[in-house]
């Protein structure tokens, strides 16, 4: 005990009674020194503060009077250590990894009261949040050796809480629907669980706050909620404090001298008498830095200065533009099978050049494209005091090609099986190899293909195929041999590239049905099987699409022309003309609006071929799901003789879930028509329904759509639901 009698004595001697914690920190923290005078005041000051220091469980003073003064003995009882992890008993609904995380507590750690209770605390935190709303939780320990201890949590769990009612209050300028619109926590509906989200609500009040920052509401705050449990079910109340509602006034610039004024009031999202919206100035002043960034400029510094007069915000943007980066070196990182000069030679960005954001940007597209890597990460470093930069393209290289057998599906064609051998990337130059040989009821197939993507280190590409099919028609058999050698290279405009293709292919048509009707003139029992094509196509393409296997935005502009000749003998003549048109919006979220538009005439001075002419229906390049493949466009009697015009239009609306997986819902319209004097946009026919894409790696793109044709496409035959099967499809 403490002698109060010992009042002006001094302290001659100090002893303090520990176990593991250093007696110099026990006699310091407590604020004594051998020679001062003892003070009773004071000595229960350095208790508490010996308790502060969260290491023991019990403190006691004690004094003995000695002849010259008074002796200071401290007895302490520490606290046990942690032995080994936090235990966890009961938790089926939450995992235990997630339960340590929270908790916090390593193995050797002080163990004192209140760090128990706060894991205790923090732990029924956790289920509050994860929607678990009357959890019990009991801590206990176990002693396993003089100074350690095991903790346990003993949990019991109870069912998650659904949401009864949302209720705003304070909100005098918007109703509650649609305040509760930007909340991720909704009440029960009979198309909504309605469950409880402890850390979405964290969001949904900051989700609150920015509806009303953006309304013009900038003093706006959440200024109380409540959550009223009641046996599985919450009621929440939240309190709003809407304040002023405040409109934009002037918007100047100062100390603009690469930029004019003009431009950067062009950038901005927002004009004098606006409702005062963050979220505007927030994207403007980040299009203010794309400007200035595309020139170089990204050490700018932007200083805004807000006036407010009454309800109106004038704001003057004063701008430190400090001086251009240049890039020193680029770096290429995590590209383990792909060798580097296929990386380089889709980067714009060229060291000794000012860095520019739009042509890291277009790197990051093109390098992207390839298709060889997940990811394409773009960070930068300042390596001097002139400002300068290294540019480090980091790429994640995915599983590329495909070596395997399977089987495919086609309505037209059935069940075929196939083994193939795909490689986009061999030896790591980009060069691409394709083998395949497919065998099934209706088709045989043997292809090979190859393509060197940079001819002698330019940036011409050039390939070649070879190829031995046999189609099982509707009322013939047809058979294809030969081989093409194609060529592409860069044009002057953006984006787009010149193809240049030249065939040679033998046809031969067999078994003839009894039932066949020639086609506009074309009579296949009267033609002499089999027929050589020799074959030049030109094809101009501009393909801005951010990511070409699952397009979130740009476009794909593709103009070709097709033309057969006779001569030296070859059989046929016919000149194909093709425009195709493809665009990607991106709406919000994750949902992309997609239209495409097809067109396509045939023609000869001779005749037309009829495996040249156009079959609309089910998929591919001329599909329109909902029905059969090769069903629209002219008949004749049972069966379908193709169109020399063919007009095609496809609308989708894609929710994109990842670069590997998009839902979609389609409306798609087509027909074929025997010639441009009867092409007749008005008569298209219409297909709905709902798609998935599927990018697997070593599989490819698959897909599957289930469409429902609405109309009749000839007398007494009318489209249906039919399922169609997508391999490698281009859309």
């Amino acid at each position: 005990m403490i002698l109060l009698l010992g009042l002006g004595l001094i302290i001659t001697e100090i002893e303090v009674n520990s176990v593991e914690v250093d007696s110099a920190l026990i006699v310091s923290t407590m604020g004594l020194r051998p020679m001062d005078e003892f003070d009773p005041g004071a000595v229960r000051q350095g208790i508490e503060e010996l308790y502060r220091l969260d290491l023991f469980h019990q403190i006691e003073v004690d004094t003995e009077i000695v002849k010259d003064g008074v002796k200071v003995i401290i007895n302490v009882e520490e606290f046990p250590r942690l032995k080994g992890e936090v235990k966890f008993i009961g938790n089926r609904k939450v995992k235990t990894k997630d339960l340590r995380k929270e908790v916090g507590l390593k193995e050797g750690e002080v163990l004192s009261d209140r760090k128990i209770f706060n894991g205790r605390a923090r732990v029924i935190n956790y289920y509050r949040k994860k929607g678990f709303y009357s959890v019990s939780v009991r801590d206990s320990t176990r002693k396993v050796a003089e100074r350690e201890v095991e903790l346990y949590y003993l949990i019991k769990e109870a069912g998650r809480a659904k949401i009864r009612r949302i209720e705003i209050e304070g909100n005098d300028h918007f109703s509650d629907e649609a305040i509760e619109k930007r909340m991720k926590n909704r009440e029960k509906a009979w198309y909504r669980k309605g469950w409880f989200d402890g850390k979405k609500f964290d969001e949904d009040l900051k989700a609150i706050v920015e509806f009303y920052r953006e309304n013009g509401f900038i003093d706006a705050r959440v200024a109380d909620y409540d959550l009223n449990w009641k046996e599985g079910w919450v009621e929440i109340t939240i309190t709003v404090e809407e304040g002023k509602r405040y409109r934009l006034g002037e918007v100047a610039f100062v100390g603009n001298e690469k930029i004019e004024t003009r431009r950067l009031k062009r950038a901005f999202k927002m004009k004098r008498g606006d409702i005062y919206n963050m979220k505007k100035i927030s994207e403007s002043i980040a299009n203010i830095q794309a400007l200035y960034y595309d020139e170089g400029y990204i050490y700018l510094k932007i200083i805004p200065k807000e006036d407010v007069k009454g309800d109106t915000i004038d704001i003057t943007y004063y701008l430190e533009e400090g001086i251009p980066a240049h890039i020193r070196r680029v770096i290429i990182k995590g590209n383990e099978s792909t060798n580097e000069i296929v990386i380089r030679r889709m980067i714009h960005t060229i060291p000794g050049s000012i860095f520019r954001r739009s042509e890291v940007i277009r790197s990051q597209r093109e390098i992207f494209n390839l298709g060889f890597f997940e990811d394409v990460k773009v960070d930068s470093r300042t390596v001097n005091d002139s400002g300068d930069i290294d540019l480090i393209y980091e790429v994640k290289e995915k599983l590329v090609g495909t070596i395997g057998a399977g089987i495919t599906y086609a309505a037209q064609e059935g069940i075929a099986g196939y083994i193939e051998l795909t490689q986009p990337n061999l030896f790591g130059r980009a060069q691409s190899i394709h083998i395949k040989l497919e065998k099934g009821g209706r088709k045989q197939n043997i292809e090979l293909g190859f393509t060197e993507p940079w001819l002698f280190d330019t940036p011409i590409s050039g390939g070649f195929d070879l190829y031995h099919s046999t189609h099982l028609w509707d009322y013939y058999d047809k058979k294809d041999k030969g081989g093409d050698i194609r060529f592409s290279f860069p044009l002057p405009l953006d984006y787009t590239k010149g193809y240049t293709t030249l065939k040679i292919e033998e046809t031969d048509i067999t078994n003839i049905s009894p039932n066949y009707r020639p086609s506009y003139g074309y009579d296949l029992r009267e033609e002499k099987w089999p027929k050589q094509t020799f074959a030049l196509t030109f094809s101009q393409i501009r393909d801005s699409r951010d990511y070409i296997f699952n397009p979130s935005s740009g476009t794909y502009l593709n103009l070709t022309l097709e033309k057969a000749a006779k001569f030296l003998g070859f059989d046929v003549d016919f000149t194909k003309e093709i425009l195709e048109y493809r665009i990607y919006i991106p709406l919000f979220w994750k949902l992309i609006l997609f239209g495409r538009t097809r067109f396509g005439h045939v023609f000869s001075v001779d005749k037309v071929p009829v495996y040249e002419l156009f079959f609309p229906g089910g998929i591919g390049d001329d599909g329109v799901r909902g029905y059969d493949d090769r069903s629209l466009g002219p008949w004749k009697g049972s069966y379908p003789i193709g169109g020399r015009v063919v007009n095609i239009y496809n609308l989708e609306l894609k929710l994109k879930a990842s670069n590997m997986i998009s839902l979609l819902a389609f409306f798609d319209l087509g027909n074929a028509w025997a010639n441009l004097k009867e092409y007749n946009p008005a008569n298209l026919k219409r297909g709905v329904g709902i798609g998935v894409r599927i990018e697997i790696p070593m599989l490819g793109l698959l897909g599957f759509d289930l469409g429902y044709g609405l109309d009749e496409y000839q007398p007494g035959r009318k489209g249906g639901f039919q399922p169609h099967f997508q391999f490698g499809r281009p859309f």
